[in-house]
């Protein structure tokens, strides 16, 4: 992301900061009777309702500044999911808007001043009302952690407890709708705080239960492989924009499968010399176009690994590559600009690669496993890589998606290695 995208974000960051203070200051303005008083016999009710909005959205702001530093909106024209990324800021603004609502609904739960009403004779619709508000907030909870899920991968949001707790709060608000009426008015009271009690204490559980599986998904990621993914001819197709260049350049014409060589040959000069000097042009960076499952299958190993982009590419161009990373929506731990055929000096568990020199170079010096990549500049060559297939520390996939089950049966090898100790008994 660049530096320009990171301060629109900011700002649509600060958009929403706004319009939230907005809604809290006036709240103040509006209850402030119930503010002032607490503890009054005709507050108590409202005051409890007060209170759980209030604990609601401070709980909600801190977790979404979080998320934002994390996972600031991309409005960058090359994002793939600029639109979702639109609806997405649209519907965090529709999740203060309930929140609005759920303060203004407060005031419905506290008899006119002007009233003989007592607090035991509110109706039950001023409750219903407060309570209808939970099951709006959490489908917009969920919207918008889709649209942040479908922008910035699989982790960026978990919807099943927003669902469970979703569900439970539509259940608290059917359960009401029954109760108070069969009981009658001696417990009506008792059923309006013990139904707000409950919408407290289920948004309590919802925060505490989030923040664990946030943590307990970091380590299972801490746990897992350290996975190195070359971005050129895995992720990347720098074939494609390279080839008019080189027709341009050169006066010669190629295709896809007519690069058949690394270092094909191009009279003075060869394809990987011609990738090189395109490279240098921001252009072609971000233009560059994915392989075919390539932004499911990093998602994927993201979940339970830890993913580095070890890529070839100048350092100069490391700016340009983390802006295509993100436009493409890619989930990863890092990136590192590594040195061709050094790949081994970074310490992966695994190194996926199309490049023969790359992966001759990491078996070599490593105790990894490594996956070559089909390509049509990678086949001439395999012969001298069988014996590396043979002890397992070679696999080569034709499709993208080939690799996960090699790297989750990986992950699997290495748990029970861990655990043998711990079972086995003198």
């Amino acid at each position: 992301m660049t530096d320009r995208d990171r301060r629109i974000s900011d700002q649509l960051v600060r958009l929403v900061q706004i319009v939230f203070g907005l809604v809290v200051a006036q709240s103040f303005l509006l209850h402030r009777d119930i503010v002032l008083h607490p503890v009054s016999p005709k507050n108590f009710l409202s005051a409890l309702a007060l209170a759980t909005v209030y604990i609601t959205t401070v709980l909600s702001w801190i977790d979404w500044h979080v998320t934002m530093e994390l996972r600031p909106y991309n409005f960058n024209p090359r994002n793939h999911y600029r639109m979702t990324e639109q609806f997405r800021l649209g519907l965090d603004l529709l999740v203060v808007t309930v929140y609005a609502y759920l303060l203004l609904a407060v005031g419905d739960l506290k008899p006119s001043p002007l009233s003989t009403t007592t607090p035991q004779e509110v109706s039950n619709g001023g409750v219903a009302s407060f309570l209808m508000g939970f099951p709006v907030l959490f489908v917009t909870y969920l919207l918008s952690g889709l649209a942040r899920r479908r922008a910035h991968g699989r982790l960026a949001t978990n919807p099943l407890p927003i669902l469970v707790f979703g569900l439970a709060y539509i259940a608290l608000l059917i359960a009401y709708y029954f109760l108070r009426p069969a009981l009658g008015a001696g417990f009506a009271m008792w059923i309006d705080f013990g139904a707000i009690l409950t919408a407290f204490v289920l948004m309590l559980a919802y925060r505490l239960t989030r923040r664990w599986l946030v943590k307990k998904r970091s380590q299972q990621k801490k746990a897992g492989l350290v996975v190195g993914i070359d971005v050129d001819g895995v992720l990347a197709d720098q074939i494609y924009g390279v080839l008019p260049r080189v027709e341009t350049r050169l006066g010669i014409r190629l295709s896809y499968e007519d690069v058949t060589e690394w270092r094909l040959p191009l009279g003075n000069s060869d394809i990987a010399k011609e990738i090189s000097i395109a490279l240098e042009d921001q252009e072609y960076v971000l233009d560059m176009p994915l392989h075919k499952d390539a932004r499911n299958v990093v998602d994927a190993l993201y979940v339970n690994n830890r993913v580095v982009m070890l890529t070839g590419r100048s350092p100069v161009t490391k700016a340009w590559t983390n802006q295509w990373l993100q436009n493409a929506a890619f989930t990863f731990d890092g990136l590192i600009t590594a040195e061709e055929e050094k790949k081994s000096l970074y310490r992966s568990d695994v190194l996926i690669d199309d490049y023969i020199g790359n992966i001759r170079e990491y078996l070599e010096k490593t105790h990894g496993v490594a996956i070559l990549v089909d390509q049509p500049w990678n086949r001439r060559e395999r012969s001298e890589l069988q014996a590396w297939i043979d002890a397992g520390r070679l696999h080569i996939v034709v499709q993208l998606r080939d690799v996960l089950p090699i790297v989750r049966e990986l992950r699997l090898k290495r748990e029970n290695e861990q655990r043998r100790p711990q079972n086995q008994h003198p």
